[in-house]
């Protein structure tokens, strides 16, 4: 467990721990948005009612770990992705893929440094619309 006087208190893994899952470290901003899409989805899209909705779930073969994955009742599964930290729509098409390979759809939820026009318009042409989440921690 670490706890300083700036980040929130959190379990760090030892720098040798090796996995096949692909995975980069999270903020805490990253934690709370999840959470937040993981407590909130249900009240904003009616549709997810009687969805079942995990955080960080792990997917084989793939070796991802979805930040949320949500099955519907006739089994269908999207894979609800927060992404706040620069990225290029081609690693966004990467991951896409991964998750599709498994019958998985994917939404990306877009914020901080890679809520930019090149993202969204890459969103826009590939699922027909780009959702964005502003997501400050609070004091």
């Amino acid at each position: 467990m670490r706890i300083g006087l700036i980040r929130q208190p959190h379990f760090a893994h030892r720098a040798t721990c090796e996995s096949q899952y692909k995975s980069n470290p999270e903020s805490a901003a990253h934690r709370n948005a999840k959470l937040y899409l993981q407590n909130h989805l249900r009240e904003e899209f009616p549709e997810y009612t009687q969805a079942t909705i995990e955080l960080e779930v792990k997917l084989e073969p793939i070796w991802r770990v979805a930040d949320l994955l949500v099955t519907f009742p006739t089994g269908l599964r999207q894979a609800h992705e927060v992404q706040l930290a620069s990225i290029t729509t081609g690693k966004l098409q990467e991951r896409t893929n991964d998750y599709t390979s498994m019958g998985v759809d994917v939404v990306w939820w877009l914020g901080g440094h890679a809520n930019t026009q090149e993202n969204q318009l890459w969103c826009i042409e590939t699922f027909g619309y780009s959702l964005s989440i502003q997501y400050a921690l609070e004091e």
